[in-house]
């Protein structure tokens, strides 16, 4: 994760000005959770209630406005190849659609996530996404970490006073 943001004078930062880069990668990924994956697993029929492995992740996103973009992406868990994307708010709120690629089910559908981490509420819909292909936003990405990296380098090479103009 990459950012810049502003501080007030107890060095404390101020969220709406937080502007950013993030990516979460990994493999061989085990989801151990008991309220949420449990209610999603025995909706969509998970072979291991309890747990969700994950082989391959890859996300992107980025932060503006107390507002974190995740990119779309690709994911396989249990059975299951999805595609989600979505919008994740500081606070706490969310809203992210699934687009179920490959499952026991024998067509595609998707589901919108929407709410709070403590009260969220899902829907069935048509899937956004029809195939693995999903949208690359790597020259977005690059865009925002070569102006973060710039505005770094100025903030230390010539003050914080001439940065800031």
């Amino acid at each position: 994760m990459a950012a810049t943001s502003d501080l007030d004078t107890n060095m404390n930062f101020i969220t709406p000005s937080i502007k950013g880069v993030m990516q979460i990668g990994g493999k061989k990924l085990s989801l151990d959770e008991s309220g949420g994956i449990r209610k999603i697993s025995k909706a969509l029929l998970f072979k291991n209630k309890d747990t969700g492995y994950i082989d391959d992740m890859s996300v992107n996103g980025l932060i503006d406005n107390n507002v974190l973009e995740i990119f779309p992406f690709i994911l396989k868990v249990d059975r299951y190849t999805v595609a989600m994307s979505g919008k994740q708010n500081f606070d706490q709120s969310f809203r992210y659609h699934i687009s179920v690629l490959k499952s026991p089910i024998p067509f595609r559908f998707g589901i919108n996530l929407f709410g709070n981490f403590d009260n969220w509420k899902y829907r069935l819909c048509r899937a956004q996404y029809k195939n693995t292909n999903v949208p690359v936003f790597t020259a977005q990405l690059d865009t925002v970490r070569r102006n973060l990296i710039y505005s770094i380098h100025n903030i230390f090479a010539r003050g914080v006073e001439f940065a800031m103009k």
